[in-house]
């Protein structure tokens, strides 16, 4: 039995279903596909703590490529439907590509919950995730829009969900900017998150 098929199959409490995987995936297609539904033709809203830019940055675009960057440690983003929908996967496209190279790094979230809301308060839908991945340099040598995409996969147990929240408590950035060298010049708390896409999938 290959192993989506074993999470489909799993009891909604089993270690199987609830399975995630930090670790960034590659792939040669960009993987937006016909399930997503954080898309503003669904109704999709997003709002965000303090941001760059419009924070439906994070949706879907099959034209531009966007990057939304978030201001703050701790910094949230939320992605609200007028209706509930039976959700099963969310996917993480973290980080500025452009930054790769910069002192602040490409700004990957490195700690953070995955969570829904219920009864009013934010619930966590996987564990939390600690030191997330952050693209290997080394693999290829570079990383821009050009490049293969790269994501966090989180399979969930289906759960009817009309709001879904990123909270991020860890970045990548490590407070230096070009010029100050091994000179720690921006607090923990105001350092940066930069976020290309997130997806969450309708359950099958």
């Amino acid at each position: 039995m290959n192993s989506d098929k074993a999470i489909a199959k799993a009891s909604f409490d089993s270690d199987l279903r609830n399975k995630f995987d930090p670790d960034p995936q590659l792939t040669k297609q960009y993987s937006a596909g016909g399930r997503n539904i954080a898309l503003p033709e669904m109704g999709a809203r997003v709002r965000a703590s303090a941001s760059d830019q419009d924070p439906s940055f994070v949706l879907y675009d099959p034209y531009l490529r966007k990057v939304l960057t978030l201001e703050t440690i701790p910094s949230w983003v939320e992605i609200i439907w007028p209706t509930a929908h039976k959700i099963d996967e969310i996917r993480i496209h973290p980080g500025a590509p452009k930054l790769v190279r910069k002192a602040s790094t490409e700004c990957v979230p490195l700690d953070y919950q995955l969570q829904y809301q219920k009864d009013g308060r934010w619930v966590d839908l996987a564990p939390p995730v600690t030191g997330a991945k952050q693209y290997d340099l080394n693999a290829r040598g570079h990383f821009d829009f050009a490049d293969d995409e790269f994501y966090s996969a989180y399979s969930l147990a289906p759960v009817s969900a009309k709001a879904v929240r990123l909270y991020i408590t860890r970045s990548s950035d490590p407070g230096k900017r070009t010029g100050s060298g091994d000179k720690v010049v921006v607090p923990e708390n105001k350092r940066e998150t930069s976020l290309r896409l997130i997806e969450v999938f309708a359950a099958r």
